[in-house]
C-alpha cells in the first residue's frame, strides 16, 4: 500500500526541521540537567545561574558550542568577577549598579567575546539584583556553577545526536538543480509551441526567485560544513578506518551561480529579440528546444539515460553553419542561443557527474 504524504508530513520529515525540534529537546535537556546538579549536588543559592548559562552555550553545532561555551564561561566569570568587586568595596544601589551595565556592556563590545560579551552584563545583573553582596564567600561556588552549565550543554551536544546536516545541504543543493532544470523544461514547451513576451517574463521571475533562495543555500552549506567540525559522526568507520565523507558544496553553488547567469541570458536573449517566435529557421527550432529540453531533464534528474548534449550542440552548430539557405543575419541570435545553451550542458555535465558520485558514495 502507498504511503500518502502531505505537506505537513513532508516538513516535519525534513532534516532542517527536525534538527531544530532535537535542538529544542538538547537545550530543555541541558537546562534541566544542570538545574537538577545545583539543586540537589551543589546546593546551589542561585540554581538559576548554571541553567542560563547551559542554554547560553547550546549552539546547533558542537563546534559554535564549544567556542560559545569559552566565550560563555569567560563573560560569565568577568561577570562574577565585576559583581564580586562591586559587592565587596562598594555599595549595591543605583550607581554602582549602572556602573556594572556601563563595564559589562564596553566588555561586550571586545572582539573575541563580542558574541556571547552580554554575558557579562547580564550576569552582573543577575548577581547584583540578587544580593550579591551578601554572598561574596560563594564566588567559587558561582564560577563552577558556570563551567557546570558550559560543561554539560557541550557534553549533551556532543553525545546525543550531534548535528551533521550533510543532508540538509545536499537537498538543497539538489533542489536548486532541480528547479533550473523545470525552468529549460519549461522554457522548451512553450518555445515548442507559440509563445510570447509573458512567458519569458515568467521565466526570468522564476530564475531571479532561484537566485535568491541561492544565498539560503549558501548559509545552509555553510552551516553544514561548519556541523563537520568536532563531531564524532563525520568519520564513518569502514574496514576498521576511519574515512572522510567530504563534499564540496561549495563547488556546487558556484556552478549553480554560472548557471543561473547563463540561464537569466538565455531569457533575455529570447525576450529581446524582435519576432524570434516567427521567423525561426524550422530544423534549428526542432534541435534547439529538443537540447534544451533534455538539458534541463538531465539537470531535474541526473539518472535519466539521455545522450551527452554537448556533442549534439556541436553537431548542430556544424550543420546550420553548412545550411546556405540560413540567413546571415539570424547567426547572431543563434549563435547566442547556442553558446548560452553550450555553457549551460558543461554545467549540467558537472551537475550529473557530481550528483551520480554523491549518490554512489552515500548508497555504498
Amino acid at each position: 500500500m502507498a504511503e500518502i504524504t502531505t505537506p505537513l508530513v513532508e516538513k516535519i520529515r525534513s532534516p532542517a526541521v527536525q534538527s531544530d525540534a532535537l535542538q529544542v529537546f538538547k537545550s530543555a535537556l541541558a537546562a534541566t540537567v544542570t538545574w537538577w546538579i545545583s539543586v540537589n549536588l551543589l546546593n546551589s543559592q542561585l540554581p538559576f545561574l548554571a541553567p542560563w548559562v547551559a542554554l547560553m552555550t547550546m549552539q546547533f553545532t558542537v563546534y559554535h558550542t564549544f567556542i560559545s561555551g569559552i566565550q560563555t564561561a569567560i563573560a560569565s566569570v568577568i561577570g562574577v568577577g565585576l559583581s564580586f568587586v562591586i559587592g565587596t568595596y562598594l555599595d549595591v544601589n543605583v550607581w554602582t549598579f549602572g556602573l556594572a551595565m556601563v563595564i559589562g556592556l564596553i566588555g561586550a563590545r571586545v572582539p573575541k567575546l563580542r558574541a556571547e560579551g552580554i554575558g557579562i552584563a547580564t550576569t552582573s545583573i543577575f548577581l547584583l539584583a540578587s544580593g550579591f553582596d551578601d554572598q561574596q564567600p560563594l564566588l567559587y561556588d558561582r564560577i563552577l556553577e558556570i563551567l557546570l552549565g558550559v560543561a554539560v550543554a557541550i557534553a549533551i551536544n556532543l553525545i546525543i545526536f550531534p548535528p551533521l546536516r550533510d543532508q540538509e545541504a545536499n537537498m538543497v543543493v539538489g533542489s536548486l538543480d532541480r528547479r533550473m532544470g523545470e525552468v529549460l523544461q519549461k522554457m522548451a514547451d512553450e518555445l515548442a509551441e507559440k509563445w510570447n513576451i509573458n512567458n519569458a517574463d515568467e521565466w526570468l521571475e522564476e530564475i531571479n526567485s532561484i537566485n535568491n533562495d541561492l544565498e539560503k543555500a549558501w548559509h545552509s552549506v555553510r552551516f553544514a560544513r561548519e556541523s563537520r567540525r568536532i563531531n564524532p559522526r563525520k568519520i564513518r568507520i569502514r574496514g576498521g578506518r576511519p574515512q572522510p565523507t567530504e563534499t564540496s558544496y561549495e563547488s556546487n553553488l558556484t556552478r549553480i551561480d554560472e548557471g543561473i547567469a547563463h540561464l537569466r541570458h538565455l531569457a533575455r536573449t529570447l525576450r529581446d529579440t524582435p519576432n524570434i517566435d516567427s521567423d525561426w529557421d524550422p530544423v534549428f527550432q526542432q534541435q534547439w528546444v529538443s537540447l534544451m529540453h533534455d538539458a534541463g531533464a538531465l539537470l531535474a534528474d541526473p539518472n535519466q539515460e539521455i545522450d551527452p548534449i554537448r556533442d549534439r550542440l556541436s553537431n548542430l552548430s556544424s550543420e546550420m553553419s553548412e545550411d546556405k539557405q540560413l540567413a546571415s543575419k539570424k547567426w547572431p541570435i543563434y549563435g547566442s542561443l547556442l553558446t548560452s545553451l553550450f555553457h549551460l550542458s558543461a554545467l549540467v555535465d558537472d551537475a550529473v557527474t557530481t550528483r551520480k558520485a554523491e549518490d554512489k558514495e552515500h548508497n555504498s
